[in-house]
């Protein structure tokens, strides 16, 4: 016969009614009563000595981690008809109610689905496409996305200080994320591009300003980052990058000018600057590091 053991059951460790209580945040007869009417989840005694109930700590501990967190979601549950519900999750789902019912019933090419004789898998199909599109278009009224949008910033920011604190060289492959802001970046480029290309002007723009990196490494960064965390195809990455650059340039490249030419008017002269644009920023963000090597991100070191 095995007979296990554990340091925290030996008997000297074990508690009592009016200790997990305690933990528990209740009086010694409230924990009485849940155990005489077997309510709230109270765990079951470790051991019984001498007819008293004993609990081993770790177990009223987590006991009590399990109560504060239904505590907290009772407070913010909406107090209507739901209140599995969160506050916030109500105001979405009341929100979307008075959108489906007025597209469902207030327009007549939608309203005659109903019909016995339009109920197929078809109408039903068509019917959730649409109204899943409402949800797809009102992602703003569900995220904040222009402060989602300067967290992530910031934490970039911060995260391409660390790297230059370290006080080595920085080159292509020097700047890391950590998984979690790798992630968040692709959500805000998955749906919404727009915001998604001026965030990365910013980032690019602020690294420039405050750390003297340069944009194609910045821009390098990113692109590992994304290819190792995000979930879009890294061409996809690639290109949504490429186009972002030029939007942040602060003022003319002279290898730009180089480039062009001498100086020359009209739409001739801006397409070929922007020509030139496009080609160094398919350069600069897409060239492999020749300095560095190894696994970029926060993982593994260069």
């Amino acid at each position: 016969m095995i007979k296990p053991t554990a340091p925290e059951l030996a008997g000297d460790q074990l508690i009592g009614v009016n200790e997990m209580a305690e933990i528990g945040g209740i009086t010694a007869s409230t924990l009485r009563a849940y155990l005489t009417r077997e309510e709230n989840d109270v765990p079951l005694p470790q051991a019984t000595i001498a007819g008293r109930a004993m609990w081993a700590r770790p177990v009223a501990q987590d006991w009590a981690e399990q109560r504060s967190r239904e505590e907290v979601a009772s407070v913010l549950a909406h107090q209507g008809t739901d209140p599995a519900l969160s506050v916030g999750q109500h105001r979405i789902q009341e929100r979307f109610a008075q959108s489906f019912t007025s597209q469902l019933w207030s327009s007549p090419q939608r309203r005659k689905r109903w019909a016995l004789r339009h109920r197929n898998v078809e109408q039903v199909r068509q019917t959730s496409q649409d109204l899943a599109r409402t949800v797809a278009v009102s992602l703003r009224e569900i995220v904040p996305l222009p402060q989602l949008a300067t967290v992530v910033r910031l934490a970039v920011i911060a995260e391409f200080t660390e790297d230059v604190n370290e006080g080595k060289p920085i080159r292509k492959g020097s700047l890391h994320l950590w998984p979690a802001t790798a992630k968040m970046l692709d959500w805000i480029i998955r749906h919404e591009p727009s915001a998604a290309q001026r965030l990365i002007g910013e980032i690019v723009r602020e690294s420039r300003e405050k750390l003297d990196i340069a944009p194609d490494v910045v821009g390098y960064g990113l692109v590992q980052a994304l290819g190792l965390d995000g979930s879009l195809d890294r061409e996809v990455v690639h290109a949504f990058l490429e186009r972002s650059l030029p939007r942040v340039r602060s003022k003319p490249d002279r290898r730009l000018k180089a480039a062009v030419g001498p100086a020359t008017t009209g739409c001739g002269a801006n397409w070929r600057v922007q020509e030139a644009e496009r080609s160094e920023a398919e350069t600069a963000w897409g060239a492999p590091s020749q300095t560095t090597s190894g696994v970029p991100g926060k993982r593994s070191s260069p």
